[in-house]
C-alpha cells in the first residue's frame, strides 16, 4: 500500500520502525553530487539501498537520482547485461588505507565507482566518513565482502543495487 509522509525523516523513520517496507527518498542531484540530509537519515536510521534510479527531467537529462531505502537488504536478481554496485561507509580514522581498500578490490574482480567523504554527528563528535561506491559487473561480492569484514576493523554496508548509468 503506498502512503505519504509529510516529511523525508518521516519517511525514514516509518521504515526504520517497521511501520512501512519501503521508502523513496531523493539521492543525488545532477552530476552525481549526495545529498546531505538524506545520508545523515540513512546513517541515523542505519537504512539500506535496495535500489537508485534516476528521474528525467524536462529536458530529458537524469535530474535528480532516488534511492529506495529498507530497514534489510534486497539482493536484486542480476540479469546478463546489469552492473551490480556494493555501497559501503567507513570511517576516515579506520584500520585500513583507501589505496589497501582499493588494491584489494582490483585484485578481488570490483572496480571503484565512487568515492565521497561525509561527516555525522555521534555521541564522540563529528566522525568523518568515506563511502565508496564499487562496481562488478555482474559478479559476486562475496571475495570483496569477506575482505572488509577481516581487514577493514569496521565498515557498514549501505546497499548492493544495480545500474546507475
Amino acid at each position: 500500500t503506498v502512503s505519504y509522509a509529510e516529511t523525508l525523516r518521516e519517511a525514514a523513520e516509518e521504515v526504520a520502525d517497521g511501520r512501512k517496507e519501503y521508502a523513496i527518498l531523493p539521492l543525488e542531484e545532477k552530476g552525481g553530487a549526495r545529498l546531505a540530509s538524506i545520508a545523515a537519515l540513512i546513517y541515523k536510521y542505519d537504512l539500506k539501498i535496495a535500489s537508485v534510479t534516476p528521474v528525467f527531467g524536462f529536458d530529458g537529462t537524469a535530474d535528480v537520482k532516488y534511492a529506495m531505502v529498507s530497514k534489510n537488504f534486497k539482493i536484486p536478481e542480476i540479469l546478463e547485461d546489469d552492473d551490480r554496485y556494493l555501497e559501503i561507509r567507513l570511517r576516515q580514522d579506520g584500520s585500513i588505507s583507501l589505496s589497501s581498500l582499493f588494491l584489494a578490490a582490483e585484485i578481488l574482480g570490483a572496480s571503484v565507482y565512487r568515492i565521497n567523504t561525509v561527516s555525522f554527528d555521534t555521541e564522540e563528535g563529528q566522525i568523518a566518513h568515506y563511502t565508496v561506491v564499487f562496481k562488478d559487473e555482474g559478479r559476486d561480492f562475496s571475495p570483496l565482502l569477506v575482505f572488509l569484514t577481516m581487514f577493514t576493523g569496521s565498515y557498514t554496508a549501505i546497499g548492493i543495487y544495480k545500474n546507475l548509468e
